[in-house]
């Protein structure tokens, strides 16, 4: 059996909104908690725009809008967000909003986000895990025309293992 999600209203008033926005694609954070069962999303935090340092960004021939996420940008967002976190609430996954040209790439990368954002959160985690410690992570890909939306869950601790669909 997948795990349950239960996300607060709010969160999906946030999406509403980004999707108004109209960008191409939209990466972001899920902070909540998680039990053994089931996880509870109780906010949504998009993942502001790098900086660039230098002249306009260069295209790589070849390559879809998504193969431009900087996951180590999205990684630096997520360990930030999760020290200022209270007690009890971490980043439990990703969320990326795409425009429907963007759909079949979007799987890949929801799970270079997943892992990516996984890995430096181990990096700074001050305890270890033990057995009863969930490893399992969220993915939800939203479609911004038909606002359908995917949510797949990940176990961070193995990276060749596929999504489970929920």
């Amino acid at each position: 059996m997948g795990r349950s999600y239960y996300v607060d209203e709010a969160v999906e008033k946030y999406f509403t909104n980004i999707i108004q926005q109209s960008k191409s694609y939209v990466t972001g954070l899920l902070i909540g908690y998680s039990s053994m069962q089931r996880d509870y999303v109780v906010l949504a935090v998009q993942t502001p725009q790098k900086e660039d340092q230098g002249d306009s960004p260069t295209k790589k021939a070849g390559l879809s809008k998504l193969d431009e996420i900087d996951e180590e940008w999205v990684s630096i967002h997520a360990s930030q967000v999760n020290r200022m976190l209270p007690g009890g609430l971490l980043v439990i996954g990703v969320f990326l909003i795409t425009s429907p040209e963007l759909l079949k790439d979007s799987q890949n990368a929801l799970r270079k986000l997943i892992f990516a954002v996984d890995k430096s959160s181990k990096k700074n985690r001050l305890w270890s895990l033990d057995e009863n410690d969930v490893t399992d992570r969220v993915a939800v890909h939203i479609c911004s025309a038909s606002r359908k939306n995917t949510c797949r869950t990940f176990d961070a601790t193995d990276p060749k293992v596929s999504f489970t669909p929920n």
